[in-house]
């Protein structure tokens, strides 16, 4: 049993702050360190491919761990402890398939790391009706290593500066940790692995929502991180990784807006029913982004607090509204396992292949077959909402020979 946190909200803030420098800093800036040193948009997507694939193959032992072994800050401090400084050290690997060895590590300590202090903030005592609002901080952080990131590349013409960032991040980031508080109490009867997994995948509405998240997600990640390829065409000349960099920056300024009313809406409108419409919206900003220039393509990314931003706090709050208390981390390692595991596993290395195949002569086609695949999530989408439970979760997690929950 997981019981509640007394961090304030001032040290949630500062932590995702710290965060998501780390994030800022690395996740615009690798896919064109991976073309600067290779040359292939194909390793852009396998990379991300991979690091999805590890995702998937460990996030919910991380999960398990979190709710029935260990206190989450423990793993955490481990975690992070080795994975900041094998990010840093990525930026001296010369060879492939050593870089793309050396991510496929750091994604397996790096997983439990978002879904961990997502469960930490919903079910703490200051933050559980802020998650939103704290969220928002994480993503000023990543606006200010995306800014710092995006002029040190033009000043000294190298996508290289974003490893000793994130490692300025990082590190930080990993001694913010100590004044986190994440109480344990090991549950009197520890549930087996198999039938925590069996609570989500058992029930109508989580497969619903499960099956919606993918099929958003295959198509809505390559489409965000290949945009930026698109900007650096169009960008002038010297300028490419600076305007590529600068999307994520330009959709992460409404992002915090959109995060910092995001409680309101979710809680005027319920989950679901956000989701469905920044859904259709998603849709309509891919559909666009072939066809218009610079300037229009860095005015669609004001969507980006919408599509990306909204839809993942919804689901957070969606998957820990509907879950019992000792599982709550292993709710939001689902989530995020096919948020970014399984979805990011297939979806990059296709649409990475299609970009490098096609090229620019069918840019307009791979975007819009991005934006049917997102508008077909809006059909699984009604499934979890009619097959939606009215009532609270189960106080507990049923036991192996107990009826299950709703069954």
């Amino acid at each position: 049993m997981i019981a509640s946190s007394h961090t304030s909200l001032v040290d949630f803030r500062v932590w995702f702050f710290l965060r998501f420098t780390l994030v800022g800093a690395t996740f615009p800036m690798v896919g064109l360190w991976v073309e600067h040193q290779w040359g292939d948009k194909t390793k852009v997507g396998l990379l991300m491919g991979g690091i999805g694939l590890m995702q998937l193959l460990s996030q919910q032992m991380w999960g398990y761990l979190g709710d029935m072994v260990f206190p989450r800050r423990r793993i955490l401090l481990f975690n992070m402890g080795v994975a900041v400084p094998l990010v840093f050290l990525t930026g001296f690997a010369a060879s492939w398939p050593l870089f793309w060895g050396m991510w496929i590590v750091i994604a397996l300590f790096m997983t439990p790391v978002n879904p961990m202090m997502n469960a930490i903030v919903m079910g703490s005592v200051h933050g559980q009706r802020r998650y939103s609002e704290i969220r928002a901080w994480g993503t000023i952080g990543f606006v200010a290593a995306c800014l710092c990131a995006g002029v040190l590349s033009v000043v000294f013409g190298t996508p290289w500066v974003t490893f000793p960032i994130s490692l300025i991040g990082g590190g930080a980031a990993w001694l913010w940790l100590w004044r986190i508080h994440t109480p344990h109490v090991p549950p009197e009867t520890r549930a087996p692995f198999a039938q925590v997994q069996r609570f989500f995948l058992s029930q109508p509405h989580f497969l619903w929502f499960l099956l919606a998240l993918f099929i958003n997600r295959v198509a809505h990640a390559p489409m965000t991180y290949f945009q930026a390829f698109r900007a650096k065409e169009l960008a002038p000349e010297g300028w490419g990784d600076f305007f590529g960099n600068s999307l994520y920056m330009v959709g992460a300024i409404p992002e915090i807006i959109v995060l910092f009313f995001g409680d309101r809406l979710l809680a005027r409108f319920g989950e679901l029913r956000c989701l469905m419409w920044v859904t259709g919206i998603a849709v309509i900003r891919f559909l666009l982004v072939p066809v218009v220039g610079l300037p229009g393509l860095i005015a669609l990314q004001c969507l980006h607090g919408f599509t990306f931003g909204l839809y993942y706090i919804a689901g957070v709050s969606w998957m820990n509204r509907h879950t019992p208390d000792e599982i709550k981390t292993s709710a939001q390692t689902i989530y995020t396992m096919t948020f970014f595991g399984l979805a990011a596993m297939i979806g990059n290395p296709v649409f990475g292949r299609l970009m490098d195949v096609f090229g620019e002569d069918h840019q307009r086609e791979i975007f819009w077959a991005g934006s049917l695949v997102i508008g077909l999530s809006i059909m699984a989408l009604a499934g979890a909402i009619r097959s939606e439970p009215a009532g609270p979760p189960p106080q507990r997690l049923p036991l192996p020979g107990e009826t299950p929950y709703n069954q």
